[in-house]
């Protein structure tokens, strides 16, 4: 049943491409390549979806066994397009952060924490943005709900303050030198808990910021 605005009311395949219509009328494109199980199908098979999620996702059971969610989902593709929209207006600004409205400010954060924390862990983000991109990460986080994922970015961030109270100087890309083999351990349980995503971060984020 489809009880969103946000719904999918169609998916037409167009050259290469999926043409995602939704209830509301918005229209989104994606490349099929961004989907390797769906790139090889042919128009007649990419006809052939379920919904799922409230009709905010789509699975193809002929071509890969169905998820909760959908392989496609809408959640994760307003979220990416909120975020590039972000990231554009950050370049056209010069990169400062603080010349961006507050919303962008969280986006362009939460952003930077996913796409850091994902590709090489907390001390990758810390040592890209350092802390006060990471305290307006966490802000975002608690405003959107995100309860989970907060709490484990705070534990993330708590680790480093006995570094904050030292009378050496400690760098940004000297962090993960300066751990000892127990915190390295904990750090990585708290990456592995971060992947997880025990919060549903792309539909917190696309509710509160998506207009």
């Amino acid at each position: 049943m489809k009880s969103s605005p946000l719904s999918i009311q169609s998916i037409e395949p167009v050259a290469g491409r999926l043409r995602v219509t939704l209830v509301n009328g918005t229209v989104l494109e994606v490349s099929l390549k961004g989907y390797p199980r769906l790139e090889p199908a042919t128009a007649e098979q990419l006809t052939r979806y379920e919904f799922v999620d409230d009709g905010c996702g789509a699975v193809w059971p002929a071509l890969y066994p169905p998820s909760a969610q959908g392989m496609l989902n809408v959640y994760d593709l307003l979220w990416e397009r909120r975020c590039n929209e972000a990231l554009e207006r950050l370049n056209t600004a010069n990169w400062k952060l603080d010349a961006l409205d507050p919303d962008d400010q969280d986006v362009v954060a939460l952003w930077r924490m996913e796409a850091d924390i994902n590709n090489g862990g907390f001390l990758q983000f810390f040592g890209n943005w350092a802390d006060p991109t990471c305290r307006l990460a966490l802000s975002a986080l608690n405003a959107l709900g995100a309860t989970e994922i907060h709490a484990i970015l705070r534990q993330m961030r708590a680790m480093l303050e006995r570094f904050e109270k030292s009378e050496e100087m400690v760098s940004l890309d000297s962090l993960a030198g300066r751990f000892t083999k127990a915190e390295h351990a904990e750090m990585q349980r708290l990456d592995e808990a971060f992947w997880k995503y025990p919060d549903r971060l792309s539909k917190l984020a696309t509710l509160r910021y998506v207009k």
